[in-house]
């Protein structure tokens, strides 16, 4: 039978949900608004109206927060991940799975992006998620020092 409960809500799940949060933030606004964004515009099929100017910053850290909650979820109540290393590696992986079900049907359904900017979507989006992760490894991984 599957838990679907967190094993304890603790301050260092909270933290941890805080800290990748966070990462995401400020790490995705550095992938995507600051180093890809004019290959993403060059890449883009504009309608208008499609994009938001200025994007809504509450609906963005808010989509962080569901990504970090989902990611520290699994790692601690499933796979009892504990470590950056550990953290990174399935955070890519997770965020891999997700981003490539999610362009490759945007880019079969939608005329929005060109296939190459899907593939680069995926590449930026799994590195994000690794960092992502990785936080949140350890994060959970931190123990209380004892005297």
């Amino acid at each position: 039978m599957i838990n679907l409960k967190f094993k304890a809500m603790n301050t260092k799940v909270l933290l941890a949900i805080l800290g990748a949060t966070i990462t995401g933030f400020f790490a995705g606004w550095l992938i995507f608004d600051f180093i890809l964004s004019d290959y993403y515009k060059s890449q883009m099929i504009v309608y208008e109206g499609l994009e938001r100017d200025p994007p809504l910053i509450w609906a963005i850290l808010l989509m962080n927060l569901s990504w970090s909650v989902l990611i520290v979820y699994i790692f601690h109540t499933w796979a009892g991940i504990k470590t950056f290393m550990t953290g990174l590696t399935a955070g890519m992986l997770i965020f891999f799975l997700i981003s490539f079900g999610f362009d490759i049907s945007m880019y079969g359904f939608m005329n929005l992006m060109s296939f190459q900017a899907a593939i680069v979507d995926i590449i930026a989006s799994t590195i994000l998620g690794g960092l992502v992760g990785g936080v949140a490894g350890l994060i959970l991984g931190f123990e209380k020092k004892t005297a």
